[in-house]
């Protein structure tokens, strides 16, 4: 079910020059309905270990056929290198480049239509808990 999305995502395979964090060259992975087609938009972010592929096969239990997936995926399967109870400076530049990633993905949903109160976030574990981060800073 899952494809990887064309040349957009594909730009941000390159390093973060600023931070050094990189993002996964096949991030994110979609599925479902094209943003444009869509009634609503779910997010599944993977947890540390995971993958967006393996978050992916949650589209086939969350049967929403008029909606869009989208799964990012973390370089080396983290979101950022320690616990989520480590000070968050010791979490950067991985936990401030995950949640731009987020705001990246919400911003290109947004902008092809599908509103924000339409757009289901999902995270498993640090996936998660870097959702609650983002979330937190971006009320």
């Amino acid at each position: 079910m899952a494809r990887a999305r064309a040349s957009f995502y594909r730009k941000r395979a390159t390093a973060d020059w600023l931070t050094g964090w990189f993002i996964d060259p096949n991030s994110p992975l979609d599925a479902g309905r094209s943003f444009d087609e869509a009634r609503g938009a779910i997010i599944l972010v993977h947890g540390r270990g995971d993958s967006a592929d393996g978050i992916m096969a949650l589209a086939d239990l969350i049967p929403k056929p008029d909606f869009a997936y989208l799964a990012p995926q973390a370089y080396g399967n983290m979101w950022y290198p320690l616990s989520f109870l480590a000070p968050l400076a010791q979490n950067e530049p991985g936990l401030s480049s995950g949640i731009q990633l987020l705001g990246t993905l919400i911003g290109e949903i947004q902008s092809a239509g599908v509103s924000m109160s339409r757009t289901v976030l999902v995270g498993f574990s640090q996936g998660g808990c870097l959702l609650s981060e983002f979330v937190a800073r971006n009320p």
